[in-house]
């Protein structure tokens, strides 16, 4: 599996972020497992996706990933217990 990561996608991207896009969908083509990997919140992340030619199944956005918003398991994934709290 491979990630291309980036901080964010925008409505205009750098050609790193195209490139980024042109690499995922072009490993997912030849039936290599990619992600584009943004790690900002973005409220537009759908719409901006589709503006660089990628679809949300290709895209992990890490503030919805681990605020549990991105419709993904995270893997047995929990909170850290709390500094002098208990770790139930």
């Amino acid at each position: 599996m491979y990630y291309f990561i980036t901080e964010n996608v925008f409505g205009l991207n750098s050609g790193t972020k195209h490139a980024a896009a042109r690499r995922t969908n072009l490993f997912n083509a030849e039936g290599e497992r990619a992600y584009y990997v943004s790690r900002n919140y973005n409220r537009f992340l759908s719409r901006d996706l589709a503006n660089i030619g990628l679809n949300p199944q290709e895209s992990i956005n890490m503030y919805d990933f681990f605020s549990g918003h991105s419709g993904r398991a995270t893997a047995g994934a929990k909170s850290p217990p709390v500094a002098g709290g208990s770790a139930e």
